[in-house]
Formats: structure tokens, C-alpha cells, sequence
């Protein structure tokens, strides 16, 4: 009887909060891509995404899709101190960088992995945006690498609700981003 229960709660469960990626784009496409020549990377999208900013300040680009579902960013940031590779970036600095990013991450994993063989640091983390008497659950995952004296952070971010659509998407993106020979 207990095995049954648990059995209806998990169906139950999971139809209640399973999410419907069906109307979404999810395959990157070459032919839509974010080309940077002077850092030498280009990062794959889909017809779905558009810039709107770039080369501004610390931001190199920022995007979001056409159904204002999901954003990405690249931000490169100089380091106050000589950082070999992104696997030596620590908590405190990740701290640090959150706050002055004006965000309060929750749930947050650290971990250290490798895009195409270079060091980088991966943040899988829960946040909310507030507007006036708005409140927005996000998702996100961001992504560092340090390169030449500065970090490259990689941000791409969704609402809490779409998350599994979203979070495997980006992760292509970044799987099949191409770095040129400098940042290896």
C-alpha cells in the first residue's frame, strides 16, 4: 500500500510540475551565432535570440530570445590579481562578484569543469528579480574563464518555470561555442 502511494504522489508530482518545452526552440543553429573577432569566440544560437547590447563597458554582449523567456550574456572583467585559470577562482571571490552584480543566489552549486579543455568554473544557481510588487523566480547557470588577465563570465539566465527547457539549451550553447587559439 505505502509503495502504491508513493507511486501516485510521484505521477502526481511529476504532471503537476513537469514543464512543456515543446513550443520552444531548443537546437542551436551556426547560421545564428554571436561572432566577437577581437576575442575570437563565436557562440552558436538560433533564429530565436537577438542582441541587445554589445561592447558596452564590461559587457561584451547581451541577448535575450524573442519570447522574453531566457537571456545570455558575456561580461570580462579585469583581474585585480594575477588568477592562472578558473579553477583557482574561490567562494569569496564568487561572493564578491555576485553581490556587485546586485543578486541574491539561492541553491547555488559550485563546480570545476572544462569547456573544450580550458578551465572554467560552472555556477548552477536559483535567484529572484524584484519589481516594485512584482516577484520573479529565475534560473541560471554562468560559466568563468580566465584568460589573459581577465574573467570571462558567461551568464545565461530563464524563469524558475521553464528551467528544464532552458538550462539543457544552454549548455549546448556553451558546449558547441568556438575559442579561438588565445584562450587556450
Amino acid at each position: 500500500m505505502k509503495i502504491i502511494f508513493l507511486l501516485i504522489l510521484a505521477i502526481y508530482c511529476h504532471s503537476g510540475f513537469s514543464q512543456d518545452c515543446s513550443s520552444i526552440n531548443t537546437e542551436i543553429n551556426s547560421n545564428y551565432s554571436y561572432t566577437n573577432s577581437i576575442e575570437d569566440l563565436e557562440m552558436p544560437l538560433n533564429e530565436d535570440w537577438n542582441i541587445v547590447l554589445e561592447n558596452k563597458n564590461a559587457v561584451l554582449v547581451f541577448m535575450k530570445n524573442d519570447s522574453e523567456q531566457a537571456s545570455a550574456g558575456i561580461m570580462k572583467n579585469k583581474n585585480g590579481y594575477y588568477i592562472k585559470s578558473a579553477h583557482d577562482i574561490n567562494d569569496r571571490l564568487i561572493d564578491q562578484l555576485i553581490a556587485k552584480m546586485g543578486i541574491n543566489l539561492e541553491n547555488r552549486m559550485l563546480k570545476n569543469v572544462k569547456l573544450k579543455n580550458i578551465p572554467a568554473k560552472l555556477i548552477i544557481y536559483n535567484h529572484k528579480v524584484y519589481n516594485l510588487d512584482d516577484t520573479h523566480l529565475m534560473s541560471g547557470i554562468m560559466y568563468m574563464i580566465v584568460n589573459d588577465g581577465y574573467t570571462y563570465v558567461f551568464t545565461f539566465n530563464t524563469t524558475r518555470s521553464l528551467r528544464n527547457c532552458y538550462i539543457p539549451l544552454f549548455q549546448n550553447i556553451i558546449k558547441n561555442t568556438y575559442f579561438g587559439p588565445e584562450w587556450y
